[in-house]
């Protein structure tokens, strides 16, 4: 938590002119239920007037209303680390985001690039998580039910965006089509995302 208030801070010193109203705030919003053997997560963008109304000269009320949305399932994506433990398995997600510059086509708005990883097991295998500059296909939602059996077995259901919009893909343990598609890839978005397309 330390480390991401202190991010956070040195972007709005160092990178001003780029934290300001119409510029998008890059979220991580997940929903972890282990009661309900559940776990959700999506790429969240919302204007920055939103996520920091006034709090541009406050560096202290900066980092509590960050803590705020963290309280509220919205994390940052810069260095996250975030574990769900169900009752038999435990899911891992992590994501990376370089810090915004003021260079290059992609600079104020960097990828996320985002793993899962089930008891250890790599299941999506850094790929590109939410918004692309570049139009790149990119993974955009993910649900997974951690069921054991029957109809209510491990299922997960994934959602690409690609350059014709969001598509969604549902992947069921019982039919071994997750078990075929694991470790979900770049490519393997990209070639989702283009099949869809056609």
């Amino acid at each position: 938590m330390k480390l991401y208030t202190g991010v956070v801070v040195f972007l709005f010193i160092l990178f001003p002119s780029m934290c300001k109203a119409g510029e998008d705030y890059y979220f991580v919003r997940i929903a972890c239920i282990p009661e309900a053997r559940y776990l959700q997560f999506e790429a969240k963008s919302i204007d920055y007037v939103f996520v920091l109304r006034e709090t541009e000269f406050d560096d202290k009320l900066k980092r509590q209303r960050l803590a705020a949305w963290i309280k509220k399932g919205y994390y940052d994506p810069t260095r996250l680390e975030f574990e769900c433990r169900m009752p038999e398995s435990t899911y891992k997600i992590t994501t990376t985001q370089p810090l915004p510059s003021a260079h290059g086509q992609c600079g104020a708005a960097p990828p996320i690039t985002l793993s899962l990883y089930r008891d250890g097991e790599l299941v999506i295998d850094r790929v590109i998580f939410g918004y692309d500059c570049f139009g790149m296909p990119t993974l955009m939602n993910v649900e997974i039910s951690d069921g054991l059996e029957g109809r209510f077995s491990r299922e997960m259901n994934l959602c690409v965006a690609g350059k014709k919009g969001q598509s969604c893909e549902f992947l069921s343990e019982d039919s071994s089509e997750i078990t075929k598609a694991i470790p979900i890839n770049q490519q393997k978005i990209n070639d989702y995302a283009s099949e869809k397309s056609q």
